[in-house]
């Protein structure tokens, strides 16, 4: 299967995802970790690299993180 193809029954998906760790202060967003993945790695697979990779300072100032569903490998 080439880079970026994902196939779902009856389609075929070409694309890449951006996913990102950011701060947010007011109207300002500051990228603090990301990765590009092709459309077939899921969500939660990214999730812990993505977290693992912040700072134990930037963790400690972390009030709280939102994601969406497809980050839950409970659902």
């Amino acid at each position: 299967m080439p880079d970026g193809v994902f196939a779902i029954p009856g389609a075929w998906i070409f694309g890449y995802k951006l996913q990102m760790v950011s701060s947010m202060d007011f109207s300002i967003i500051v990228p603090l970790s990301a990765d590009v993945a092709t459309a077939n790695i899921p969500d939660n697979q990214v999730y812990s690299e993505l977290t693992s990779s912040l700072s134990p300072e930037t963790v400690k100032k972390t009030h709280y993180m939102g994601a969406d569903l497809g980050y839950d490998d409970q659902s």
